[in-house]
């Protein structure tokens, strides 16, 4: 219709009344749809009111749950981080439980390392224990044996000494010549190793000895006797100034170890040395005895 009225103001052909009665129907037209708009509105108005309540309640439950979705997903997300740091408390305790493993396997493993180290120390200990007895007995058998035969060997010679001395005796008295040439020969030997220090290797025979029967160089051979016999024998040259103390006192600084060991005993045959001080000290305790009768 409002299409129609449209055409109709359009054409050339209608007069005023028409256009005028076209108006009029125009505004009824929109006075009508007005109306079908506000009723609509208005229906429209009713239904909203009606259903407002409804909708509020909608809302309100859409609302309330949300609040309680939030709520849970807050509570979710303590949740979860409660068990991120309980979890990570787990790890840190396992973690230190792995360590605190490590050190006392660590530690066991060290106790067991020194364990055997001290074992394989005992073990060595008592090896070389063991090696030195049988070293120390085989030495003891060995020098009970070697003592045994120089106590035979000093029983026949002290069974032969007494003839020794007599013929050794008798020698000097046929042959003073041959006895003074000794004397010189002993006191030109200890000038020798007084002055000469590149004497080496010194075979412990060749040393000056005190004693006229000195034939096996054993300690047994050198006694009092025999020494006091050497030192105050009447064919031995002696400075008339010196008394028979300072002619022991002599022979005592010779033999004596502060003095022979230094002066004497580096120019031995070392295998000759061990006898060299047995000679010496037997030598020293008898010319301390000599001396001590002087007084």
């Amino acid at each position: 219709m409002r299409d129609e009225v449209e055409n109709t103001m359009h054409s050339a052909l209608i007069t005023n009344e028409d256009k005028i009665f076209a108006q009029q129907l125009r505004r009824l037209h929109l006075d009508s749809v007005f109306r079908n708009d506000l009723s609509r509105y208005r229906d429209t108005a009713e239904r909203a009111e009606d259903e407002t309540p409804q909708r509020l309640e909608a809302h309100a439950e859409m609302e309330s749950d949300a609040e309680r979705l939030r709520e849970q997903a807050k509570k979710d997300a303590e949740r979860q981080e409660e068990l991120r740091i309980i979890r990570k408390m787990r790890e840190e305790k396992e973690k230190k439980r792995q360590e605190e493993e490590r050190v006392r396997v660590e530690e066991a493993r060290r106790r067991a390392r020194e364990d055997r180290e001290k074992l394989e120390e005992q073990q060595r200990k008592a090896r070389e224990a063991r090696e030195r007895e049988a070293r120390e007995r085989e030495a003891r058998g060995r020098e009970a044996r070697e003592r045994e035969a120089r106590e035979r060997e000093a029983r026949e010679r002290e069974a032969r000494q007494p003839r020794e001395r007599a013929e050794a005796a008798h020698r000097a008295e046929e042959n003073p010549r041959a006895l003074q040439q000794l004397f010189a020969l002993y006191e030109a030997k200890w000038a020798e190793l007084k002055t000469n220090h590149a004497l080496s290797s010194i075979d412990v025979r060749e040393l000056p000895w005190p004693s006229l029967v000195l034939k096996h160089f054993t300690v047994q051979e050198i006694t009092r006797e025999d020494v006091l016999t050497f030192v105050f024998h009447p064919l031995r040259p002696c400075p008339m100034q010196k008394s028979a103390k300072d002619r022991v006192k002599v022979e005592v600084l010779r033999f004596h170890p502060d003095k022979f060991n230094v002066l004497v005993l580096p120019k031995v045959r070392e295998d000759h040395r061990a006898v060299a001080q047995e000679l010496a000290g037997a030598a020293v305790r008898a010319l301390t005895t000599i001396m001590a009768e002087s007084d």
